[in-house]
């Protein structure tokens, strides 16, 4: 997800629903080698919310990490 300068990403969504947000400055990093994540918690918390608030489980995508979807 791009948010401005901040590009957040959280892989393995499907084994393990916990995962960690990366987040990278594409405007200083643009390869995406630096994880900033660490040093900037309040972009990470934006991210989690943001996430959070788009989230709509499906049956068309369902990772068995993120459990069941009430029938």
């Amino acid at each position: 997800m791009r948010l401005g300068k901040w590009k957040a990403i959280q892989r393995n969504l499907h084994k393990n629903a916990d995962s960690p947000i990366l987040l990278y400055d594409v405007e200083a990093d643009p390869a995406e080698q630096h994880n900033l994540a660490a040093d900037h918690p309040e972009v990470v918390r934006r991210v989690e919310a943001i996430f959070a608030e788009a989230h709509e489980p499906t049956d068309a995508w369902h990772f068995r990490a993120l459990g069941r979807r009430e029938e």
